[in-house]
C-alpha cells in the first residue's frame, strides 16, 4: 500500500491530503492555470516541512498541467 500526498493549489486555499493506493506513490500538485504556477515551488517548500516527520516519503512529485500532462518535481524532494 502506498501513500499519495495530494496537493491542490487551484483553490484560494491550498488543500493537502493523503490518499492510499496500491502502486506508485505520487505527490500531485494541481495547476488549473498559469496564475497558479507561481504557487507551486512555495507550496512544495511547505509540503517538505509537512511531510518531513512522516515515515513514508513521496517517490514522485507531479504538477498536473492539464488532461494527461504533468511536470515532474521529484528532484525538489531529493
Amino acid at each position: 500500500m502506498s501513500r499519495i500526498l495530494f496537493l491542490d493549489t487551484s483553490a484560494s486555499q491550498t488543500r493537502c491530503f493523503w490518499i492510499e493506493r496500491d502502486h506508485e506513490p505520487l505527490v500531485v500538485l494541481y495547476e488549473s492555470g498559469n496564475e497558479h504556477a507561481k504557487q507551486i515551488i512555495p507550496a512544495l517548500d511547505q509540503l517538505k516541512q509537512l511531510i518531513a516527520p512522516q515515515p513514508v516519503q513521496p517517490e514522485a512529485v507531479a504538477v498536473l498541467n492539464g488532461p494527461g500532462s504533468y511536470t515532474d518535481y521529484a528532484s525538489h524532494f531529493r
